[in-house]
């Protein structure tokens, strides 16, 4: 299996889809890039990568979670539609 194939039954599927995924790859084409990207992937990250941006990305996508889940989980009547 692929990592895109990976991330898009992360994606497809309602009890994960909530997990960031960032996609580390030797694939560092641009069209590549926005294949990872479409198929549901956070963020895409080629090889070779600096450990310091990736731990950062990785950072900024799991504190946007816990904001969201914060927020979401105090409020009483989410209405969806």
């Amino acid at each position: 299996m692929t990592g895109i194939e990976m991330c898009m039954k992360i994606k497809n599927d309602f009890d994960l889809c909530h997990i960031p995924v960032i996609l580390l790859t030797a694939f560092a084409s641009v069209e590549q890039n926005i294949e990872g990207l479409k198929r549901g992937a956070d963020d895409y990250v080629s090889k070779p990568f600096n450990a310091q941006l990736l731990f950062t990305r990785t950072h900024n996508l799991l504190r946007n979670r816990i904001i969201l889940q914060k927020k979401f989980s105090s409020e009483a009547d989410f209405d969806t539609q």
